[in-house]
């Protein structure tokens, strides 16, 4: 009993104490229990909203060098992801035409483009999130010389690597079939502007790492 009524007569003490004092009572006995708690709640709804919202991509396209000419969502994402995507609530596919990577490491290429694009481009690769890369012909050579690409023939299946290289759209870099030329396909041509070095041919190659072949393949058969 004794000390319940200790607290009451605490209670009461701070219900006739004046503001100020109420305040200070509030500071030094709550504030930082209740800083703690609202970080804490905030903290676990930021997590869950990731959780929750969070998508896993099913293709990742990689354009260096291209502009887009209007609404990616509209005329390449959506009808690609309307075709193939099974779950577009969780899943989601991405084109990104934002960087800038040189043709060549010449000391005027190095400072018209410098090297921001080139890390990034490097770490998504070799962290396995692109799947398929297409850029002109100089930066193209560039990442084939280190072993980017995969055979066409280790991705497409016979019939379709017959049929593209009866048209002539196949890109050999050291006798291995690795590219397949896009200038000839409207939805790259009609919605797409390349920045980088003039007169070349563009190619759309599959990066060895790729970690959505399938998803791969079914765009280079979209654009087409």
């Amino acid at each position: 009993m004794a000390v319940m009524d200790e607290f009451q007569e605490e209670r009461e003490k701070i219900r006739k104490a004046p503001l100020s004092k109420k305040w200070k009572y509030f500071v030094d006995y709550y504030l930082v229990k209740v800083v703690i708690t609202i970080s804490a709640v905030i903290i676990l709804a930021s997590v869950l909203y990731t959780m929750l919202t969070n998508k896993d991509t099913v293709l990742y396209v990689l354009m260096p060098n291209y502009l887009s000419n209007g609404d990616l969502e509209e005329t390449i994402i959506q009808p690609f992801t309307d075709a193939y995507v099974e779950d577009p609530k969780k899943q989601e596919v991405l084109v990104d035409a934002t960087s800038f990577i040189a043709g060549s490491e010449s000391e005027s290429n190095i400072i018209k483009y410098g090297y921001e694009d080139e890390e990034k481009v490097m770490t998504l690769v070799y962290s396995a999130m692109i799947d398929v890369m297409i850029t002109g012909q100089d930066v193209f050579d560039r990442y084939a010389t280190m072993e980017w690409f995969s055979p066409l023939t280790e991705v497409l299946d016979g019939k379709t690597f017959a049929e593209l290289d009866e048209a002539g759209v196949i890109y050999y870099f050291n006798d291995e079939p690795i590219g397949i030329c896009v200038d000839g396909m409207e939805k790259i041509t009609e919605h797409f502007t390349y920045e980088g070095t003039e007169d070349v041919d563009h190619y759309l190659g599959f990066i060895a790492n790729a970690p959505n072949v399938e998803n791969a393949v079914r765009f280079a058969e979209f654009i087409r």
